[in-house]
Order: C-alpha cells, then structure tokens, then sequence
C-alpha cells in the first residue's frame, strides 16, 4: 500500500513540475506573479506568429514573455521601469492606502501584498509595521507612493508637498483626515482646506464655515484649534511656535513652552526634551522641538523580511494529502513526502 502511495506522490510530483517549469503555466494576470511582483498570463500557441504581442515567444504550446518582462494588455514590458509603470497607470502604494493588486504594493515594499484592498505586510510580524501601524507619527499624513510623512497643515494647502500631489486630492467626496471641511448652507460638503485655515481669521470656505464656532465662550474650541484663556480659538499651529497669536499670550505659557516635563493642561506633542508643541510641527521639515524628536518618526515602517518564499506545499502521508497554504498566493509548486 505504502508502495502504491509513494509511487503516486511521485507522479503528482512530476506532473506538478512539468506545469511549473515547462509551460510556465501562469498563476493569474501582472498581479498574481509567484513572487508577487508580476505575472505572465499564459495564451496558447503553436508558433511565435500566434504571440502578437511584442517580444512574445511561443515555447511548449504557450505565449511567454522573455527577459523578465511582465504581460500587460497583450504587450510584454519591462518589470519596473518608469515606461512600463507609465502604461500601466500604476504607481506604488504604501502599507496603508487602497490597492487593486499586489503589484502595487510591491512597487513600494517588496514585502507587502494588497490584502482585502489595502496594502499590507505579507508577514505580521510582531504588529509593529502593517496596514495599522505605519511606523509614522500620528497625526501626520502618509504620501500614497514614497511612505513619507508630512505634517497635517500641509494637506490641503494648494501645493504639493508630496511627491505624487496625494496630499493635494481634495476634491474628492470626503476630505483627508486631519482637513477642514467647508459646507454649503444645507451641511453639504464641498471643499478641503489645510486645518491652518481654521479660526485664522480669513475666510477660505465659500460659506466662511472655517470661522463659525471660534469662540469657547459658549462651547469648545473646534478639532485643530487652540484655546486661549481670554476664549478666542486659533489654529493650533500658533501654540508654542514663538509668536504670541492669543490676545492674553496663553499660547506662548513659558511652562509649556519652555520648561522640561512640566504638568500643564495642554500639551498636544512633548518632545524627547520635555518641552510641548503643536501637532502642526511632526514631520514639518522644520526643527520645532530643538532636539529634532519632531522628525523622527516621518517615514512609514519597512515589512519584515521572509526568511524563505511561502509555499504552499502539497504533503502526502501515507493516509491522507494536506495543502499548506501561504500568503499572499497559492500555487501548488512543490510536493514533500514523509
């Protein structure tokens, strides 16, 4: 029986192996590649004047690409070139931000595949870098394609500070978290503005919605805003920034500002130093604490690196197959025998 089962696995293995390694029998279109960084769909062929596609080969019944390029609408392009990304209309995105394939993901981490539509790290790890853990300072606003982070009074400034203009995209129909957001007279919103807009005094929303409620005397000062002791709201930026901007000075109080680890009511940053700032300041650009712990933290996180590509496996016992699964695809590439 044991004989029987051997000589089984031995055939499946074979099979397996001469799909994987002869036809190149492909695991799904540019995203599903076995490295998770491209595919090559597979078209049946008798010869190379069947591959129409540029730079196609005809090899053991099916149209391949050579040289490592990748297949895109029935053309064969360079993996990661500017050009191929180009035509692809694809650019890296970050652990964190909505994905359409793993390609994309792996533009920007090798280590990270789109999982349920965002991209994640392939391995959890020990959850300090994921989807829900970028590595960057709260509060800060995660550029889609170079993970670096910026401050959240960049964000819908009208100029791009990030690389790819993500932090310009507010148009769309919710704003970036950390925005203003300007309504109509019925609530409905229509623009995004950057949070330093808020009770500055200048009207920037259509409506003047971005100075409504700028006084604590009969309620709290508005997300983003600092509250003078006189009532007056302005935007947080001006807290601890050297420049008195409350008529009673409150916002510049010497024992937030300048003293180390003193209890104070408000301190939205402390830096490494002890002192308290603004969440204006995090990744800035700018020293605002005066030992740079304001910096530090403006670049998401990288995965954990695998030791060894996943499987699955295919195991066969002598009673029973069991099919390992791996993350983020599944093929069927390998077969191990006790």
């Amino acid at each position: 029986m044991n004989g029987m089962v051997l000589a089984l696995s031995q055939t499946l293995c074979l099979i397996f192996w001469l799909l994987d390694v002869s036809t190149g029998v492909d695991h799904g279109p540019l995203e599903a590649g076995r490295d998770g960084r491209g595919g090559k769909l597979v078209i049946e062929c008798e010869s190379d004047k069947d591959c129409k596609f540029s730079s196609g080969r005809c090899k053991n019944g099916a149209c391949k690409c050579v040289n490592s390029q990748i297949l895109y609408n029935n053309k064969c392009m360079n993996n990661g070139t500017e050009d191929a990304l180009r035509s692809l209309k694809l650019e890296p995105i970050t652990i964190g931000y909505a994905c359409e394939s793993d390609f994309q993901c792996s533009l920007a981490d090798p280590e990270s595949f789109c999982n349920r539509g965002v991209c994640d790290c392939i391995l959890e790890g020990n959850g300090l870098c994921g989807a829900k853990q970028n590595g960057c300072f709260r509060n800060t606003f995660q550029c889609r394609s170079s993970g670096r982070c910026i401050s959240q009074v960049f964000v819908c400034n009208g100029k791009e500070d990030c690389e790819d203009g993500s932090d310009e995209e507010c148009s769309r129909p919710s704003c970036p978290v950390g925005t203003v957001k300007c309504t109509n007279g019925n609530g409905t919103e229509i623009k995004c503005i950057s949070s330093a807009g808020r009770c500055d005094g200048k009207k920037q929303c259509p409506s003047g919605s971005d100075e409504q409620g700028c006084s604590n005397l009969d309620s709290r000062c508005p997300s983003n805003t600092f509250p003078c002791k006189d009532g007056t709201c302005i935007p947080e930026y001006g807290f601890c920034n050297a420049i008195a901007s409350c008529p009673d000075k409150s916002d510049e109080n010497i024992f937030a500002c300048q003293q180390e680890f003193h209890q104070v009511d408000y301190c939205p940053f402390r830096c490494d130093n002890g002192r308290c700032r603004s969440r204006s300041i995090l990744c800035s650009g700018t020293n605002g604490c005066g030992d740079n712990s304001d910096e530090k933290k403006c670049k998401i996180c990288k995965c954990p690196r695998r030791k060894k590509r996943p499987g699955p496996y295919v195991v066969a016992s002598s009673t029973k197959w069991h099919i390992i699964q791996a993350r983020p695809r599944l093929w069927l590439n390998r077969i191990v025998f006790w």
